[in-house]
């Protein structure tokens, strides 16, 4: 059957194609009988025409029938294969091709569904049902008028514009990939080997532009000889970065824009980020008694101790850490259960109960909790008394009032560094000491130069 009525669908899915942005997977949906396939099949022969290769998977039961059957082979296909859609397309394209078709079916069954397919493709008028014989020559006679009006009548399809289209956006592809795949001289290569070349070297950046006359005389022979001088250049260690070098050197700054960015990013570290930070933080260690911590990354420890301080003192007293929260949660774990066995502990358990009458003691005044929340309440309390005491706290658990401030300032600190961190290939600034943290900082500041534009 002519592929005819889809222009612009198959415009589209060229252009998916060429996209290489776009998804790499796009699925076609719809009922059985409207063209999946043939739409499927006209786009990989219009992309095998632009040099792509095409490869077809899928059932293939149905195209090696409709095959075998022009060749004049019969062949059989089992239940529920498909056989009448097989069947109708085959008729269809027969006929397509100024064939007679004869059909022969034992049940009128197996003739009317595809006879049903036919129809509904408007080519119903092609088919004369021979099935229960010829009882009246008139009906006959009705039955093939009808046949030849519908030929005489079929309206002349008007595609020569969405065909032009179609031709034009392949003249246009088929200009793209000769424009990407074709030699270039004198260079010998093409513009898609040359993007190859390019997206293979690691990032470069250098002062030293070549331009008009320079850039015209370099041609193959002098990329040749100058890949050579910059191979023997480098044997002889001439790209060597020794360990006097920059604290810069391992950065991956190429652009002024990234330069700019990195000085401000080091300028917010040092005079504003990491003093304020460490001030505050100080302030909050010294009013709830936790020692300072070795590193910068260790504060997180301190701030997550005292989050968990508050949480615990926002539902309970200072008293309950005078408590032994091991042995209270232990005689009140049968809290954390289902009702039936709290019920059953309360009954029957002393120990339970005297637990449960320790933890009502230290809540504050005029409130109350279930015997669940009261657990969790208790259950959290130890955990920060148990950080506490791990980090060397010397007093009972407290947040600073200070906490939420320290948090955020601590937070902006960690995001600045590690922004650095990227931009100047100085790693682990948030493992390190605090004093040794400020000296790379003051080396990374004192070999910066100006990047173009300043007014440095």
């Amino acid at each position: 059957m002519e592929f005819t009525g889809r222009a612009g669908e198959i415009v589209r899915l060229i252009a998916w194609c060429e996209d290489d942005s776009a998804n790499p997977m796009r699925l076609i949906t719809g009922p059985g009988g409207v063209g999946k396939t043939r739409l499927a099949l006209r786009l990989s022969e219009l992309m095998q025409e632009l040099g792509w290769r095409c490869i077809r998977v899928g059932d293939e039961r149905e195209a090696g029938a409709i095959a075998d059957v022009r060749a004049a082979w019969s062949g059989r296909l089992p239940p529920g294969t498909g056989k009448s859609q097989t069947i109708a397309n085959l008729i269809a394209s027969l006929i397509a091709r100024g064939k007679t078709v004869l059909f022969v079916a034992e049940k009128r069954a197996a003739i009317d569904a595809v006879t049903k397919r036919l129809a509904q493709q408007d080519l119903g008028e092609l088919v004369l049902d021979l099935h229960d014989g010829v009882a009246s020559r008139r009906a006959f006679a009705q039955m093939i008028g009808r046949a030849l009006d519908a030929s005489r009548n079929a309206p002349r399809l008007e595609n020569g514009a969405e065909l032009q289209r179609v031709e034009r956006r392949r003249d246009q592809l088929n200009g793209y990939v000769r424009a990407l795949h074709g030699t270039r001289e004198p260079w010998g290569m093409s513009v898609y080997d040359m993007r190859a070349w390019l997206l293979g070297l690691e990032s470069a950046g250098m002062e030293c532009r070549l331009r008009g006359a320079a850039l015209e005389g370099l041609g193959g022979a002098a990329a040749r000889q100058a890949a050579e001088d910059l191979a023997q250049y480098a044997r002889l260690g001439g790209l060597t970065l020794v360990s006097r070098g920059s604290p810069w050197a391992q950065s991956p700054i190429i652009s002024a824009e990234e330069a700019r960015r990195a000085d401000e990013v080091l300028d917010e570290v040092r005079r504003h980020a990491l003093p304020g930070t460490l001030a505050l933080l100080g302030r909050a260690s010294s009013e709830t008694g936790l020692p300072e911590p070795q590193t910068l990354g260790g504060w997180a420890d301190l701030i997550d101790a005292w989050a968990g301080a508050g949480a615990a003192l926002s539902a309970m007293t200072p008293a309950v850490y005078d408590l032994d929260l091991q042995a209270a949660c232990e005689g009140f774990a049968a809290a954390a259960r289902g009702g039936f066995g709290r019920l059953w502990a309360a009954l029957t358990s002393p120990r339970y109960r005297a637990a449960r009458a320790q933890l009502r003691a230290v809540l504050p005044p005029g409130r109350t909790l279930g015997d669940r929340d009261l657990y969790s309440c208790a259950a959290a309390a130890r955990d920060s008394a148990r950080q506490w005491a791990a980090l060397g706290g010397r007093d009972i658990p407290r947040a600073p009032h200070s906490a939420a401030e320290c948090q955020a300032s601590y937070q902006h600190l960690a995001d600045q560094l590690a922004q650095l961190e990227a931009c100047s290939g100085q790693a682990g600034l948030a493992q390190m000491h605090a004093g040794d943290c400020g000296q790379v900082l003051d080396r990374l500041d004192a070999d910066r130069g100006p990047w173009p534009g300043s007014l440095s």
